[in-house]
């Protein structure tokens, strides 16, 4: 059991080495308490791609490799021109390899072995370096950027758009949602074998044995990846947000929005008309239905030149496929998002959790457009508080977008988002997290 907050602490200065999925958005929200702990004198280590270790280094902390010779600088450029079953089989292929080099005690695993930290925090959406702490004892702490991904009575997966129903009816909605989620990505698995794509939540579970992981202390009952059971799970998001769930005794929701984190300038002036920030995030969901989706939303705002719209593409539709812009609309290569929310009456989204949990700490209303993974789970949650409005990337149509923007700039999600907001800083104001692995710390806690 860890010690009540208000324990004393002993002085301490330990390696804290941190494994996240190698995404941007899973790295941003570890941010915030990997800059208390190390203020608090830990040293702090990532593991990280090298396209990505320059944007952990700018933020203060070191950097490990993460297999280089697998994913070269540049590597998921040049994977978006394979084909669709091309790009999974590659996938698959390096998943594997990466688990086989763990297995044998290479490279990452060599790098612990040899250093052994004090503790690990591992993303349980890479369940394998779950199972590397479990083999190489070393002492880890599970850190969900998302909500819990594990099945809960009553909350449908989290991969599901469906809002939340209190009550016997709603438990039985929510259970049968499981149920076909379940039996949906089963049959996907082996379908995806046959092919030699087999998807990686599956290919753990048949790793875990080899790891010396038993199935009885494998949870395989979840959204993404199974997840090692009784471990100590950050979640990094404030509950507020979450439909009501039944409480467990190793889950801790903790501080996770880091609104001092280091961003380019803002290459954008605004002017007196109420701005609208549209991102539909840094990875490419569902590139049929965008392109339309975006070209609707400019059409939109040629229509109402009363309204500003400052539009960031990533790796979205190149501008030529939008036509000629209205001189209200800004296309941009990416944007520091804090300083634009910081300046924005409304964002449209495609409910990345990061992007949400922004929004409603400065204050932003937003028009949800769910394209996959977590988003119609976070889109669900958005409508269940109040705080926006959800959209459909295919059907939606000028006059619809035309009538969320309406009530998202007359305040039509003003008072919830103050309300919710209130509930985010007790959250973000607190030093839980830090303190909680601390006490971690102290106590040596094991896998």
């Amino acid at each position: 059991m860890l010690r009540r907050p208000d324990d004393p602490l002993p002085q301490m200065k330990r390696t804290i080495v941190v494994s996240m999925l190698q995404e941007t958005g899973h790295l941003n929200p570890t941010f915030k308490l990997m800059r208390e702990l190390a203020a608090r004198g830990h040293a702090v280590r990532y593991f990280a791609l090298p396209d990505l270790a320059s944007r952990i280094e700018e933020q203060g902390f070191f950097v490990e490799p993460w297999f280089p010779d697998l994913f070269p600088k540049g590597f998921a450029e040049h994977d978006r021109e394979l084909g669709r079953l091309a790009f999974r089989r590659r996938v698959t292929a390096r998943f594997l390899e990466v688990s086989e080099r763990l297995l044998a005690g290479r490279d990452v695993a060599a790098w612990l072995a040899a250093n052994r930290p004090d503790l690990l925090l591992v993303d349980v959406n890479e369940p394998r370096m779950s199972l590397l702490a479990a083999k190489l004892a070393l002492p880890s702490v599970l850190v969900n950027t998302s909500l819990p991904q594990t099945w809960d009575p009553g909350v449908p997966p989290i991969r599901s758009g469906r809002k939340f129903e209190p009550g016997a009816l709603g438990r039985l909605k929510a259970g049968t949602e499981w149920v076909a989620f379940t039996a949906k990505r089963r049959a996907s698995a082996e379908l995806a074998s046959l092919v030699g794509a087999r998807p990686p939540y599956d290919a753990v579970r048949r790793l875990a044995p080899r790891f010396g992981v038993t199935a009885s202390d494998l949870d395989t009952r979840t959204t993404y990846m199974p997840q090692p059971r009784g471990r100590t799970e950050l979640v990094l998001c404030p509950e507020a947000f979450d439909f009501p769930r039944p409480a467990t005794t190793s889950r801790y929701y903790v501080a996770s929005v880091d609104l001092e984190r280091r961003e380019g300038p803002l290459d954008f002036v605004p002017d007196e008309r109420p701005l609208v920030f549209c991102s539909l995030g840094t990875q490419v969901y569902r590139p049929e239905d965008t392109p339309r989706f975006l070209r609707t939303l400019v059409e939109v705002f040629a229509a109402h030149l009363e309204w500003r719209l400052l539009l960031s593409i990533v790796r979205h539709p190149a501008p030529d496929v939008l036509g000629p812009l209205p001189p209200n609309v800004t296309l941009v290569r990416g944007a520091p998002q804090l300083a634009v929310l910081r300046k924005a009456r409304a964002m449209i989204t495609h409910g990345g959790l990061g992007s949400i949990k922004e929004c409603v700490l400065l204050g932003v209303p937003m028009l949800v457009v769910p394209l996959d993974i977590d988003q119609p789970g976070n889109a669900a949650r958005v409508e269940y508080h109040g705080v926006g409005i959800r959209a459909d990337v295919r059907r939606s149509t000028h006059q619809s977008l035309a009538d969320a923007l309406g009530r998202l700039l007359t305040g039509a999600c003003d008072e919830p988002i103050r309300k919710l907001r209130t509930a985010f800083q007790s959250v973000e104001n607190s030093a839980r997290g830090a303190d909680l692995v601390e006490r971690i710390l102290e106590q040596g806690t094991g896998p």
